[in-house]
């Protein structure tokens, strides 16, 4: 017992106690001049403390998409990679149909409607199909818009409402055409024209406060047509093309009517056409009619792009590409109907072929030769 306490008494004397305690003090890191001790409620948590603290915040506190503009920018590049997308893709579709209907119009009738159409009845489809090719081609501008984020622009805002009023009134004409599709045949062509007319009112939606008010969206729609009579130039204006897409845009107003107004008022049919249309020609008038006020829109669009000299723009060129397409679709069509016999041999049909053929030239002329 004795030898243990010895070193034990030994180790707490005050001449070994000194050393140690100099010992410990060495070993404390040295600290800057005029350090002070942070209190404790400043002093920064842990990270399992840190998640804890945010989660007890309510929600509004919580920092969001909208706080960090890298996120936000994210967000909206991965909607216009959608918007595009999508837009591609009804290109894609209303171009083949438009291709079909154009190319092989006597199948496409056979396949939607299983019946065998006349001369007639196979130039009014033409017809229908260079229409969905401007369809097709105003969705591909739109697509490209999109991926560069330029939908706010009243140009592509302007498409969008023509491409939601043309699927809404052409499946509703199509619903209501006194010869209906066959069941498959149908639902293909309704299901066709209301992802169109729902995809550009999403888009048109996140681009006007107003957003889908039918009486609204209306109004907006009449509105572009009515502005036709404005004919303001500037000194960039291209003063032929801007009186000649306002005319042009003007007869298609016209021509929109008469096919809408056929089934009962009979405009063309007589004195125009020799061969009777029957519940299928019909049924596809009203259709061409529809896409014909689509047709007017976007030949206002050319005309307010005359105005600001803006014909040389890619966009424009493309829609100039669409028109040509309608109007050599157009003037081959009546030409076989006059040299069928299906259509009078007169100065108005006669006309008629001219009209559309000029326009097509001067939409190709257009195309490759407008400056920007």
């Amino acid at each position: 017992m004795r030898a243990t306490a010895a070193p034990a008494a030994l180790l707490a004397s005050p001449a070994l106690a000194a050393p140690r305690r100099l010992a410990a003090a060495a070993a404390i890191p040295a600290l800057p001049l005029g350090w002070v001790p942070r209190p404790a409620a400043q002093r920064p948590l842990s990270r399992a403390a840190a998640a804890s603290s945010s989660a007890d915040k309510p929600s509004g506190q919580q920092p969001g998409a909208g706080d960090n503009p890298i996120l936000e920018k994210v967000v909206q590049v991965e909607r216009q990679n959608e918007r595009g997308l999508a837009y591609g893709a009804l290109a894609v579709l209303l171009g083949g149909a438009g291709l079909a209907l154009l190319a092989v119009p006597q199948r496409c009738v056979e396949f939607l409607w299983a019946a065998t159409p006349s001369v007639l009845v196979a130039g009014i489809t033409r017809n229908f199909g260079s229409v969905l090719l401007l369809v097709a081609v105003c969705a591909h501008c739109l697509k490209e818009a999109a991926e560069h984020g330029r939908m706010q622009s009243e140009t592509y805002r302007r498409l969008n409402l023509g491409l939601l009023w043309w699927g809404l009134g052409s499946a509703l004409a199509l619903w209501l055409a006194p010869a209906q599709p066959l069941r498959m045949g149908q639902g293909l062509m309704t299901a066709l024209l209301l992802a169109t007319a729902w995809h550009a009112g999403l888009t048109y939606q996140e681009t006007d406060e107003q957003g889908l008010k039918p009486g609204y969206l209306f109004k907006q729609f009449l509105g572009s047509l009515g502005n036709l009579a404005s004919y303001s130039n500037t000194d960039k204006s291209a003063i032929v093309s801007l009186y000649v897409y306002g005319l042009a845009a003007k007869t298609t107003i016209a021509a929109a009517a008469a096919h809408l107004l056929e089934g009962k008022m009979r405009i063309m049919s007589d004195g125009l056409l020799l061969a009777p249309l029957g519940s299928l020609g019909v049924s596809l008038l009203p259709l061409v009619g529809v896409g014909y006020l689509l047709v007017a829109l976007v030949l206002f669009t050319q005309k307010d792009a005359a105005r600001r000299g803006r014909l040389g723009a890619s966009t424009f060129k493309s829609l100039n590409a669409g028109l040509a397409i309608v109007g050599l679709a157009h003037a081959a069509s009546l030409a076989g109907l006059w040299q069928a016999g299906a259509l009078a041999h007169t100065k108005l049909a006669a006309a008629k072929i001219a009209v559309q053929a000029s326009l097509a030239a001067f939409a190709l002329y257009n195309y490759a030769f407008a400056k920007k």
